[in-house]
């Protein structure tokens, strides 16, 4: 029979020539051990016994080098299948929850960077909707809190303030944004006291806020002189609102009424919002505490010139009407219009130097003169505020030094600005008042019995008038 020489042929006999020169050498080796174990009594095999075996024990060891490409392939799959039985699965990295303190001069980017937050993903949160955009401007202080898992951001967490909190989650390959609104807990409170010292000192040790003293005396500022008027022994009475976040207190609120008893003379003031939601303060009867006109519409250091039918002009040296007040101010303080009106003249006018006359309530013209200059964005026909800035000081015209020429012409005839009698104050409608009185009487109510409550413990006023 002819001999096969093909390279499968070979490759076969090389296999099986391996095979039997392995087996060979096992069973020598099994035979020399089972021969010097049943013939020694010494513990460990003798040096020519060691020798005999090595070699046979060299070829076992040397399995992987020995056996064919399939048989290797077997044998590394079941030793991975072991080694995959023997070790433990692994659990997915559970969610974790990091928060993050803003820093001077830190943006979210720089915030997530430090983190190790992709640039795509910080991207794709500022973009997750008008919610968002508060992360482009962050606030010292505040933290930010960002839930990930496996280097992976799911949620953001961002209280930018006492009573919002930014929400941000993961949707689909994107984020959506909402913000939480806090609900708040409104708790009346009462505070009352004596001037001991002064408005803001004592007002403070009856537990206001430097806001809620300021906002108290511009209540009253068209009838009380809390410079002057205010003496020791005098008292005040406010109920206002204070705001809580579950039991903590968050803040003072509005104030809802207020009373002073100043000089013997007892003013009181209540809060009421409208229908449209405006809100301001009244007497108890329903008249307007805001008077139609201020008295005067600059910070004055001094009356220079004051309302005259003949007055020697001090520029032109003649005999002839002052029909306004001459306020001296430092050149460049604001003036402001004393009344709600329209502007019907802006420019220079003789005299009067830089002037504005305004018009309100139709009968009423009040006219500013000798401006330095004009507050920008108002022409003729611009409509303005009581207390809106108008110009400032200055002394163009007929002037020998800063102040504000200021007049009040009623039906076209001038009126001594400093003693004229101010226009009444507007009342609610009869629509309104039902409305009002339901709204305010638990507040005069809790007003009436702090009085009761203050004076019944007082004992003397203190100090004299």
């Amino acid at each position: 029979m002819p001999v096969d020489y093909s390279p499968k042929t070979r490759q076969s006999s090389i296999s099986i020539s391996r095979h039997v020169v392995l087996l060979g050498g096992l069973l020598a080796a099994t035979g020399a051990v089972a021969m010097w174990t049943f013939g020694s009594t010494a513990s460990t095999p003798p040096p020519a016994l060691a020798s005999s075996f090595e070699p046979a024990l060299t070829t076992a060891m040397s399995l992987d080098h020995v056996i064919g490409d399939t048989d290797m392939a077997s044998a590394s799959g079941s030793r991975a299948e072991i080694a995959q039985a023997d070790a433990a699965p692994a659990s997915a990295t559970a969610p974790k929850w990091t928060t993050l303190t803003i820093r001077k001069g830190q943006t979210l980017s720089t915030l997530l960077d430090a983190v190790d937050v992709p640039k795509a993903t910080w991207m794709a949160l500022v973009n997750a909707g008008n919610d968002a955009r508060r992360l482009r401007r962050l606030t010292v202080g505040k933290q930010i809190r960002i839930q990930t898992q496996g280097g992976k951001l799911l949620a953001l967490n961002y209280p930018y303030d006492t009573l919002h909190t930014l929400h941000i989650t993961q949707s689909g390959s994107g984020f959506i944004a909402n913000t939480e609104q806090a609900e708040l807990t409104h708790k009346r409170t009462v505070a009352h006291g004596a001037i001991t010292h002064s408005l803001f000192v004592d007002g403070e040790n009856a537990g206001l806020t430097d806001q809620q003293i300021l906002k108290f005396a511009h209540i009253f500022k068209y009838d009380v002189d809390f410079s002057q008027d205010i003496q020791r022994g005098d008292r005040f009475t406010v109920v206002y609102d204070r705001l809580y976040k579950g039991d903590k207190k968050l803040r003072n609120g509005e104030i809802l009424a207020a009373e002073i008893r100043a000089n013997g003379r007892t003013f009181r003031a209540v809060r009421y919002t409208d229908k449209s939601g405006s809100s301001n303060f009244y007497t108890v009867d329903g008249h307007s505490l805001h008077r139609a006109f201020i008295r005067t519409p600059v910070d004055f250091t001094r009356i220079s010139s004051g309302f005259s039918r003949a007055r020697m002009n001090p520029v032109l040296h003649i005999v002839r009407p002052h029909n306004g007040t001459d306020l001296a101010a430092p050149m460049g303080t604001p003036i402001h219009a004393t009344a709600n009106g329209r502007i019907v003249f802006r420019g220079r006018l003789g005299g009067y130097g830089n002037c504005i006359k305004i018009r309100s309530f139709d009968r009423y013209e009040t006219i500013y003169g000798h401006m330095s200059r004009f507050q920008g964005g108002l022409r003729v026909g611009s409509n303005v505020k009581q207390g809106q800035v108008i110009g400032y000081v200055g002394m163009t015209g007929y002037a020998t030094g800063p102040h504000v020429h200021y007049e009040v012409r009623v039906n076209g005839v001038p009126q001594n600005p400093m003693t004229m009698k101010l226009p009444n104050r507007p009342a609610l409608p009869a629509s309104a008042l039902a409305r009002f009185k339901q709204q305010t009487q638990p507040i005069i109510a809790a007003m009436d019995d702090a009085d009761t409550r203050q004076y019944a413990s007082a004992g003397p006023t203190i100090g004299t008038r």
